[in-house]
């Protein structure tokens, strides 16, 4: 799940690929990559968390993370959901 930590810029998560460096092993045979299954695990609601965060939101501030930090706060609401949906199903 991809959550960018401003809406300007490009993402700082997942650019660099091994096939983008000078000298790089080249695959040349092998099992091909199969795609991933879909993720079972996530509760519903990940899939209505925003990639990145609304017009107007507030700068990042070290000092005052939880009101600033985008990502931050879409990871708790994800980490909550998680924790209900997995208490709800233990019983």
């Amino acid at each position: 799940m991809k959550v960018s930590e401003s809406r300007e810029g490009p993402s700082s998560f997942g650019l660099e690929r091994e096939s983008d460096y000078n000298r790089v092993l080249s695959n040349s045979g092998g099992t091909p990559a199969q795609a991933l299954p879909p993720r079972t695990d996530l509760p519903p609601v990940a899939k209505l968390i925003p990639e990145k965060p609304p017009e107007g939101f507030p700068k990042f501030d070290p000092l005052k993370p939880d009101e600033t930090d985008f990502q931050l706060q879409e990871a708790l609401v994800l980490a909550q959901a998680m924790v209900r949906q997995k208490s709800a199903s233990a019983r």
